[in-house]
């Protein structure tokens, strides 16, 4: 994870010389998730409410949904579950107005076996159940087997999801 730091880091600064927002931002998404993982909630929030400042500048409706697919795992990491859970309805909300609800689901996913991978069970946990409320099991039936294989690996373990 260092060096993932060091080279997001390094991508950011030349995405700030070069004046190039998206990358910026992307940047931004990958360095939060990271202070996340190692449970430094102080330095994720600035990585990532500078991210979804980014993207609202932006406009990238579709990049601000797993912004705050971030944020809400910030908000479950400091103990305010209810709004983190809010946040995650907000985005299936508005993924499904995209039609991006299948895509959102893959995404969060991947995105939870990292957090499981990281030892971060409880934010693993909220991110498959919100995978779970996005992935259709009938056309993605691999990834929603997927998602309730890891969920019961994560109750194997003692780490009882929510």
């Amino acid at each position: 994870m260092d060096r993932a730091e060091d080279l997001y880091t390094a991508s950011h600064e030349l995405a700030v010389e070069l004046a190039d927002r998206a990358g910026q931002a992307e940047n931004l998404l990958a360095l939060g998730h990271l202070h996340l993982l190692r449970g430094e909630n102080e330095e994720a929030g600035r990585a990532l409410h500078e991210n979804r400042s980014l993207l609202e500048q932006l406009h990238d409706h579709h990049q601000l949904a797993h912004a705050d697919q971030a944020l809400a795992l910030l908000a479950i990491s400091g103990g305010r579950d209810a709004e983190g859970e809010a946040l995650f309805q907000d985005v299936n909300r508005r993924l499904g107005e995209m039609g991006l609800t299948m895509m959102g689901g893959t995404y969060a996913l991947g995105i939870a076996d990292l957090y499981r991978r990281a030892g971060r069970p409880s934010l693993a946990s909220a991110l498959l159940r919100h995978a779970i409320t996005l992935i259709n099991p009938t056309i993605q039936s691999t990834e929603y087997a997927r998602a309730k294989q890891q969920m019961a690996a994560l109750a194997q373990v003692g780490e009882e999801p929510a």
